[in-house]
Formats: C-alpha cells, structure tokens, sequence
C-alpha cells in the first residue's frame, strides 16, 4: 500500500514537472498598439509623405508593418500601394523607382523589420542614408522608409 502511494506521488510529480510548467514567451521591447510614422519630402515643389503603420502584440512584438508612400500618377495624387505596376514619382528624389520593383523592395524590408524586430539590422553605404547593402534585394534609395518607420518605432518604446 505504502509503495502504490509512493509511485502514485511519484507519478503526479512528474506529471506537473512536465505539464504543469507552461513556458511563457520572452517579452519584446515595444507596447503593445499601433503606431504610426511619417516622413516628408519635396520634390519638384511638392510635398510627398512616407507613411509606416506597426502593429506590436501584448507580448511587445513587432507583429506587422506597412509602409506606403504618396505619389503622382500624372497630374492624380495616389500611393504606390494602390498604383500597381507604374512609373510614378516618388518621394524618393534620388531615384525614380518602378512600383512593380518599388512593391517588391518595401516587401523586403516590412519582412525584415519583422524578422529582426528592429532597424538595427541596417547598414548604412554612407552618411546621406541614400542606399543600404544590408538588405537583400533592396537597391532604392530607403531614407524616407527608415525615418518613417523609426517615427513609429519610437512611440512604441
């Protein structure tokens, strides 16, 4: 009788050793909400705003990022997001960059802000912040996205 009670403590020992201890998540950096940053530019007498929208969990997490742009479509005013496929100007006066290429690029760099939950990952070519190697697959001129996205970034910390 003695031994079953044995084993059956036992038991129920490791039972809660192995279930009864739920690891929780580590916790992120940021406060939880949604946070938006801007970043304004002129170009050829016209003002034109990058936008950055972060959402961060409870757990304090970069969960996702959009990032959109104003532009012109001939004399229209739009965003890149909603203008597929054209050749519209941009806020980004280093560079006119084609919205198919645009699109593809700022993909890249909404999934890395993801993956590495910061910009920090970000390595500068030089001082204008006019062109990053540290993001493959992203050639265009990111000052705009970066100051845009670290807006946001800093009303979440």
């Amino acid at each position: 009788m003695k031994k079953n009670r044995i084993y059956l403590i036992v038991f129920m020992f490791l039972i809660f050793m192995f279930t009864g201890c739920e690891e929780m998540p580590e916790k992120g950096i940021y406060k939880e909400g949604t946070y938006f940053g801007t970043s304004e530019y002129e170009l050829v007498g016209m003002k034109f705003t990058t936008t950055a929208t972060i959402y961060v969990n409870d757990y304090g997490f970069i969960k996702s990022v959009f990032i959109d742009s104003t532009c012109l479509d001939g004399s229209v005013s739009s965003t890149r997001k909603s203008l597929k496929n054209t050749n519209a100007l941009s806020a980004n006066p280093e560079e006119l960059v084609s919205n198919d290429s645009w699109d593809k690029q700022i993909d890249i760099i909404e999934k890395s802000i993801i993956k590495e939950q910061d910009l920090n990952f970000i390595k500068w070519e030089n001082d204008e912040k006019t062109i990053t190697k540290s993001i493959d697959g992203v050639t265009m001129p990111i000052k705009d996205v970066y100051e845009a996205v670290n807006d946001a970034l800093m009303q979440a910390k």
